[in-house]
């Protein structure tokens, strides 16, 4: 498939999208990255803010790994809402997905001035799938396996200096933007069977701890 008929059927998917979800509008520059990638965009106004969704499209798939720029039109901060949900989805390892974050932060950088950047939202760390892994090595590693006695009020803090933290920063370093807080809500710790089902991952099963921490993420943004 060469690339023009790859742009064609990123049209057609975006024009099925509009349809299916009352989406007003969409946009049709493709970014060609190089000769087998590509980030499309598409404009939403369903809600009172207009939103601008982005994912990326190579020669053999379109990723259901979908990014989210949400501005507010009274201050003009702006949210970033990751939109994964496996259920629904194909699957995507966690090196993937940020792999293809980077290249969408790269061409969003040209409709958004990330200096009003405001807040991440993640959604469920276990849809992170190895990173959640890695953040309960270090959660063990730190505090130990005794779950039912976690102080949910140190986990944001431990959170902070965490893997997830430094991957983020890692992320945005380009753009001079860096993590300045994580809020959690829902925190548990479920058996690690359950995380098969909510990612797709690489690391062996006999790596993976007993229980896993999860909890619903948004990660607060500045500028250097």
């Amino acid at each position: 498939m060469n690339i023009n008929q790859i742009i064609f059927f990123v049209l057609i998917f975006q024009a099925f999208l509009c349809s299916s979800q009352n989406i007003k509008q969409f946009d049709q520059n493709i970014t060609i990255e190089n000769n087998d990638t590509l980030v499309s965009k598409i404009l939403l106004f369903e809600n009172e803010d207009p939103e601008t969704e982005y994912f990326v499209v190579t020669k053999t798939d379109t990723s259901d790994f979908i990014v989210v720029f949400s501005q507010d039109e009274n201050n003009g901060k702006i949210d970033i809402i990751v939109q994964y949900d496996l259920l629904y989805k194909n699957g995507k390892l966690y090196k993937s997905k940020i792999k293809e974050f980077e290249k969408i932060l790269n061409y969003a950088k040209n409709d958004f001035n990330y200096d009003s950047l405001s807040t991440l939202v993640l959604g469920r760390l276990i849809t992170t799938g190895d990173l959640a892994i890695d953040i309960t090595k270090e959660f063990i590693h730190k505090y130990g396996n005794k779950f039912e006695n976690t102080d949910y009020k140190y986990v944001p803090d431990f959170l902070l200096e965490s893997k997830l933290a430094k991957d983020i920063n890692k992320l945005f370093e380009p753009y001079s933007i860096q993590v300045s807080d994580i809020i959690i809500e829902k925190l548990g710790f479920i058996p690690s069977e359950f995380i098969s089902s909510s990612s797709i991952i690489e690391t062996p099963k006999n790596k993976i701890p007993e229980k896993i921490i999860d909890c619903m993420i948004w990660i607060e943004l500045i500028k250097k």
